[in-house]
């Protein structure tokens, strides 16, 4: 077996996280993912990752790597993520409930999958939000009208997707 994060210089929710998120996306079974081949990596060289200088997670940008599975729950233990992208994937299921756990999220980016459900019922504690994109997906249900707080939110597509404004 291979041994995950003996190096790892981040707190152990985010080690937590990072290790759901491979799973949950069957990770292991892509060719374009190549974390976790050796043991002494710095996760914050792993591709598609992007840390800020304490070496927290900051950007997870996963687009078009046709990753299939669900977004984990541990989603929300990401504290200073300011950008998620997950577009272009097979990923299926809905959107956790945690990710409103993600109050420095400025870039939500889940496009094109195959997601169900509705989207957070509060915006709120996105104040920093300035772009999401949940287009060519299978969300429906009320979007809440919180999401119009958003100050710095230039880019909402939410094309294909059945809402209603509540």
């Amino acid at each position: 077996d291979v041994v995950l994060f003996r190096s790892v210089p981040t707190d152990d929710e985010q080690s937590l996280a990072l290790h759901a998120l491979y799973e949950s996306l069957q990770m292991h079974s892509s060719s374009s993912i190549d974390w976790w081949k050796t043991t002494n990596e710095n996760v914050c060289t792993f591709s598609g990752i992007a840390c800020n200088s304490k070496g927290d997670i900051v950007t997870l940008d996963l687009t078009g790597l046709s990753l299939e599975g669900t977004i984990p729950t541990e989603i929300g233990l990401f504290p200073k993520l300011e950008r998620l992208g997950l577009g272009r994937n097979k990923i299926q299921g809905t959107l956790p409930t945690s990710i409103s756990q993600l109050t420095n999220l400025r870039h939500l980016e889940v496009f094109k999958n195959q997601l169900t459900g509705s989207l957070p019922q509060d915006f709120s504690s996105f104040s920093k939000m300035k772009r999401i994109l949940v287009q060519l997906n299978q969300f429906h249900g009320s979007l809440s009208s919180s999401i119009c707080s958003l100050e710095k939110l230039h880019g909402l597509d939410l094309f294909v997707s059945f809402f209603s404004f509540a």
